[in-house]
């Protein structure tokens, strides 16, 4: 049927700007989708997607130009950012893949593209961690080319601040990711990477910070790398507490008032888990309580995986929370 209505009615859009640049789209997003589930398996997506990031052309503006834009919106609505998880995870691999190819191939490296691929490198690495299909030291190759990467980019590209604040938050992460592979390995020797790799995260922290010191993701990405550093007991007392003190007053520094619902959630339970660390049950059980008070439906779906983790209670508690929560949560 919808092949059919193609052939009657003229839906695509072939256009040319002022520059002699071409364009082809469809008249609405409703209708790229439909002819789009008609015309395309996953695979087949997939495919495409990676065919259309190998052939890229960017220019050597800070934007990158109109094919840079369109790849950048695009990964907003397959990749690690895509709302609800409906991106393609299991081809982030394959596309940080093909945008390294096309870096390889390309006569420079565009900022923009960079952060797409370290991003998607490490969304890879990260669900591998929790499903274990590469092994660690492949894990930890891709993270360090990522680095590598960002650190690159950060040294050589015409960037805007907001940009180099993406860019710095993205490498404070991949630390953030390589913390965690030291952690499951346990011993001294990963103590002291441990300790490496957080003050270069904050390192890098410090640089976003001071591009916008309001902004709460690089506070975010200190807080579960922290999280992670310290809950395997790698480190001495004193490093711990060291570096949950740096957490601690990054989170505190942010004007919490001033966050979207969502992210107060959020900052609520990194708090908590902070608290937790610390052995301050009166803390974090405060912060639990201010959770419980936000309407938002991410407050509602972070204190079930919260209570979830307690056990099979936990997730008693966290069923009736969600049935019973308000209508726009459960919808």
């Amino acid at each position: 049927a919808i092949v059919d209505f193609v052939k009657e009615h003229d839906i695509v859009r072939w256009t040319e700007d002022e520059s002699g640049d071409q364009f082809i789209e469809v008249r609405t997003t409703l209708e790229a989708e439909l002819l789009a589930r008609e015309d395309l398996s996953r695979s087949a997506e997939i495919e495409v997607i990676c065919a259309m990031i190998r052939a890229l052309r960017p220019t050597s503006s800070r934007t990158g130009g109109d094919e840079i834009q369109f790849m950048v919106d695009l990964m907003d609505q397959v990749g690690p950012q895509a709302r609800d998880g409906s991106g393609l995870s299991e081809a982030f691999g394959d596309f940080a893949q093909a945008f390294r190819e096309q870096r390889q191939a390309g006569s420079f490296e565009h900022h923009r593209l960079a952060l797409l691929e370290a991003n998607l490198i490490r969304e890879f690495v990260m669900k591998a961690q929790r499903g274990g299909s590469i092994e660690q030291p492949e894990r930890l190759d891709l993270l360090r080319q990522s680095e590598d990467l960002l650190q690159r980019t950060l040294e050589s590209a015409d960037t805007s601040g907001r940009s180099r604040l993406n860019l710095f938050v993205e490498l404070a992460s991949t630390y953030g990711a390589q913390v965690y592979e030291f952690t499951e390995m346990g011993g001294d020797a990963s103590a002291d990477q441990i300790v490496d790799l957080m003050a270069n995260l904050l390192a890098a922290i410090m640089q976003a910070r001071a591009i916008d010191a309001e902004n709460v993701y690089p506070v975010d990405v200190i807080a579960w790398s922290t999280t992670n550093a310290v809950s395997g007991g790698a480190l001495s007392d004193t490093e711990r507490i060291a570096l949950l003190a740096d957490a601690k007053a990054s989170l505190d520094s942010l004007d919490v008032a001033d966050l979207p619902p969502k992210q107060q959630a959020k900052h609520a339970v990194r708090q908590a888990d902070i608290a937790r660390l610390l052995n301050d049950p009166d803390l974090e059980r405060t912060y639990l309580e201010m959770l419980s008070k936000n309407d938002d439906p991410a407050a509602y779906y972070l204190a079930a995986v919260r209570a979830m983790d307690t056990g099979q209670e936990g997730i008693d508690v966290a069923l009736r929370s969600l049935l019973s929560a308000p209508l726009h949560v459960r919808e």
